[in-house]
């Protein structure tokens, strides 16, 4: 947490919290007591009626003219519904929202796993919604599954794999990926006192995998990519003119990359 953060935390007239842990909580509150914490309203929801529910209880805060701070998890604006419903709604009424970035899963994992985006690309998606949906991967490039431990859970009130969730996204992933492809179970730590979870399996092990609702899947790249000619002569270049340039093939695991 920023000094930034810490000092509008201070300064709100109410603290929401949406934090997964005491310890969490309890360091806020030690900035401010005034506090209500929004994960109660999990109780007896699903997990869209759970965010309407938050949304309405910041709203609610505000409309009251209370300074009003929200605290969540890792990053304010990634797989935090109720932020950005509010941050649109009370925009659209004239109030001043700002949100303040923090350390998202994705942050973590680039740290923990040692990649780095900009060597191979990048790919994102929500894992329920890439299995659902057409997407065009490329395998030279890394994936991230967000949520895979919700994959193909429709009920929207368990916090589990559906029933074939796991199995129908490892055939999904071997459209472009062989099946004894070596892909990353990650899970960020959500105290100081926690490891990260780097769970390295075959792809075609991954249902052997016990997953929590925030595990993320990392699918490293499968080959390097390749320079294409036509798209050099737009620039009237040839691979002569680039001096060294190669596209950087995908790494090697490295020893780290084992269960932990």
């Amino acid at each position: 947490m920023t000094l930034e953060a810490e000092s509008h935390i201070r300064a709100a007239d109410v603290v929401l919290l949406i934090l997964p842990t005491a310890l969490a909580a309890h360091h806020v509150i030690s900035l401010n007591d005034n506090f209500i914490n929004l994960l109660d309203l999990y109780e007896n929801r699903t997990r869209p009626e759970t965010y309407k529910a938050m949304a309405e209880a910041i709203v609610e805060q505000v409309h009251q003219g209370r300074n009003t701070c929200v605290v969540a998890y890792g990053h304010p604006g990634v797989f935090v519904t109720p932020t950005h419903a509010v941050m649109r709604q009370l925009q659209e009424q004239g109030y001043s929202v700002r949100m303040l970035p923090g350390i998202s899963a994705e942050a973590c994992l680039i740290a923990d796993l040692g990649v780095d985006p900009a060597e191979h690309g990048w790919q994102s998606f929500e894992a329920t919604s890439f299995l659902f949906t057409q997407q065009s991967v490329a395998p030279t490039a890394a994936l991230i599954l967000w949520q895979v431990g919700l994959t193909g859970e429709v009920s929207l009130k368990r916090f589990v794999p559906g029933e074939r969730g796991i199995d129908a996204l490892i055939t999904c992933l071997q459209q472009w990926y062989p099946a004894d492809h070596r892909v990353c179970v990650y899970e960020a730590p959500i105290s100081p006192l926690e490891q990260a979870r780097k769970e390295w399996v075959a792809l075609d092990e991954l249902n052997t995998v016990q997953f929590k609702e925030y595990s993320t899947l990392y699918v490293p790249p499968v080959h390097r990519a390749t320079l294409i000619d036509s798209r050099l002569e737009w620039l009237a270049l040839n691979k002569s003119d680039l001096k060294g340039f190669e596209a950087v093939p995908a790494a090697p695991l490295s020893p780290w990359q084992n269960n932990n």
